[in-house]
């Protein structure tokens, strides 16, 4: 049984559109923008989704659509890093992608989880919001350095990619525990 939020990303490797990739930073800013307003993520943390699951969590149970709500927009702010990030080619939209899974676990509306333990879920986190900090930078140099091979020779050669890969499941995992609140298994630093 999973305990942790799985993230599945199948990066496109090989040819690549050079006139979106040289763009891709303006391109994403509407994705990066919705993100950032609802999305219960490290990036966004959309203070509504997050208070209603809180109040939710803590006085009832956890409602059947918040936890089909926080999947789709986790899944969303994957498909918006792998995006920003060079993973793929394909701009974010809320349909089903074989390349990009997020999978949650069963948390059985809500009865599965301790009732209290959202109050204080974002502080036992704050160690993994150091870890991301540190790795961030890294995440971005090797961004960088993908976006200047793709310009050069139109292929992505995926060289970083399992690191990138590694990083946007860590900030789903932490996401997932800390902000959409669908698990209370703390989350690993390991990535797969």
């Amino acid at each position: 049984m999973r305990t942790e939020v799985d993230t599945t990303i199948t990066p496109t490797l090989g040819l690549r559109r050079r006139l979106t990739v040289f763009f891709r930073p303006i391109l994403a800013i509407p994705a990066i923008f919705i993100v950032s307003l609802v999305a219960p993520t490290l990036e966004g943390a959309g203070a509504l989704p997050v208070l209603i699951a809180l109040v939710m969590v803590l006085f009832y149970s956890y409602p059947a659509w918040l936890i089909v709500f926080s999947h789709a927009m986790l899944e969303f702010a994957t498909k918006t890093n792998a995006y920003f990030f060079l993973l793929t080619d394909n701009y974010p939209n809320f349909n089903q992608s074989t390349d990009i899974k997020v999978m949650l676990p069963d948390v059985a509306e809500g009865k599965a989880l301790n009732r209290w333990l959202p109050l204080v879920k974002w502080l036992l986190a704050i160690p993994h919001y150091i870890v991301i900090a540190i790795a961030t930078p890294g995440v971005y140099a090797i961004t960088l350095y993908s976006w200047i091979v793709i310009l050069v020779t139109g292929k992505y050669s995926g060289t970083g990619s399992k690191f990138v890969i590694g990083y946007i499941s860590y900030l789903n995992r932490i996401a997932g525990y800390a902000f959409a609140m669908v698990t209370d298994s703390y989350p690993r630093i390991i990535t797969k």
